[in-house]
């Protein structure tokens, strides 16, 4: 039977496999036999889980019930190493958790390129989930089409009071994936701003060196949920 998704109970999930991994990772400082025993056995939970979980529902599901998981397991051997099989499926679980997470950004971006290619935008906007404070008035993701150059936004703290910035972190769009890469910043650039003015005038100085005009007019086109700040994995051929 389907598990319905709720996201309170994903939520809860959630925080139960982060603390899961905080007790199985730490291993590989105290005990490097059991450290390695149980990457192995994440790694073949995490293989189970790819062909079980197409979706959070799923996951869900899995979770609540990891008995065909746990066949993957050896469950003997890795009570010799006192690893916990329910910390290791819990692991496993926050793995796919973060997988599911970034097919879900990845989609979202695949169709937000699609829409705006076919309004005829230069630029795409994908808009922020926040809905106060600084981020709510930038776009998450801004990206200049043609050339698939583009800006990712985060807040950052400043170094000298601790006040939330504005950091913009240049970035490759790969529209046919969704993925994204990370591109070198420049040197002489700060990339960094305390209000959407200032962003505005960061964006310009890098589609500047970029070759690429602004368009001032461009606004979200998508609504997305924040998710893992972690850029995809990607490459982009200039």
């Amino acid at each position: 039977m389907r598990h319905e998704l709720d996201e309170g109970e994903l939520a809860s999930l959630r925080r139960r496999w982060s603390t899961a991994e905080g007790r199985v990772y730490p291993l590989a400082m105290v005990n490097v036999a059991a450290y390695q025993q149980a990457i192995e056995a994440i790694a073949a939970l995490v293989a189970f889980l790819r062909e079980e979980t197409g979706d959070h529902a799923a996951l869900v599901a899995c979770a609540a019930d990891p008995t065909a998981a746990l066949d993957r397991l050896d469950a003997d051997a890795l009570g010799l190493v006192h690893v916990s099989v329910e910390d290791l499926v819990d692991a496993a679980c926050a793995s796919r958790d973060r997988e599911l997470l970034q097919l879900q950004d990845q989609q979202r971006r695949r169709e937000a390129a699609a829409a705006a290619a076919d309004a005829g935008l230069a630029w795409m906007d994908i808009a922020s989930a926040a809905v106060r404070g600084l981020l709510a008035g930038v776009p998450e993701l801004r990206v200049h089409l043609p050339s698939r150059l583009g800006v990712r936004t985060w807040l950052q703290p400043d170094v000298d009071t601790g006040e939330p910035l504005l950091r913009l972190t240049p970035v490759a769009l790969d529209p046919d994936t969704g993925a994204l890469a990370a591109l070198d910043e420049p040197d002489d650039l700060d990339l960094t701003a305390q209000d959407r003015a200032g962003w505005d005038a960061v964006l310009a100085r890098l589609a500047t060196l970029w070759g690429l005009e602004v368009d001032a007019q461009t606004s979200p086109i998508v609504d997305v949920d924040a998710h893992d700040p972690t850029l995809d994995g990607g490459s982009h051929d200039r």
